[in-house]
């Protein structure tokens, strides 16, 4: 469903959407002067759950892909956008953690990963910390 994810910063709009058959994350500016959202990019599903849970700020752009099914191949893609979007880096937690990537934020140099538990599972949720040394982000805390 479009809408499924929604995160907003300054000028730039990131929309998930989750249809279970061709998720996707569409990028939406206001360009200068104007008063409404242009379509700049859409991307399509790189993993189950590609766009359930979506951040940006500055000239990053997050999407988060979490798999229900199986704990260890959840997933954050780290997108930069310059003229457009482009696959910087993939993060994955260090540990086992359950629905890795199921929410996502992000300010200046950090990187916030959660990593929910269900009810029907006896497993705690956790939050994981990535911060950016040398151009690229690395897990620090948990």
């Amino acid at each position: 469903m479009f809408g499924t994810s929604l995160a907003l910063s300054q000028n730039r709009l990131v929309v998930g959407s989750l249809s279970g058959r061709a998720d996707s994350v569409v990028v939406f500016n206001v360009p200068d002067g104007e008063l409404r959202f242009k379509e700049t990019q859409s991307l399509t599903a790189r993993a189950k759950n590609f766009g359930a849970s979506v951040a940006t700020s500055g000239d990053l752009v997050l999407v988060g892909a979490y798999d229900t099914l199986d704990a260890t191949s959840g997933t954050v893609f780290v997108f930069s956008m310059e003229d457009e979007l482009t696959l910087t880096q993939e993060l994955s937690p260090s540990e086992h953690a359950l629905s890795f990537g199921s929410s996502v934020a992000v300010s200046n140099n950090v990187i916030v990963v959660g990593a929910d538990a269900f009810p029907s599972s006896s497993s705690v949720g956790s939050v994981h910390i990535f911060e950016t040394m040398d151009g690229s982000f690395t897990e620090t805390d948990k």
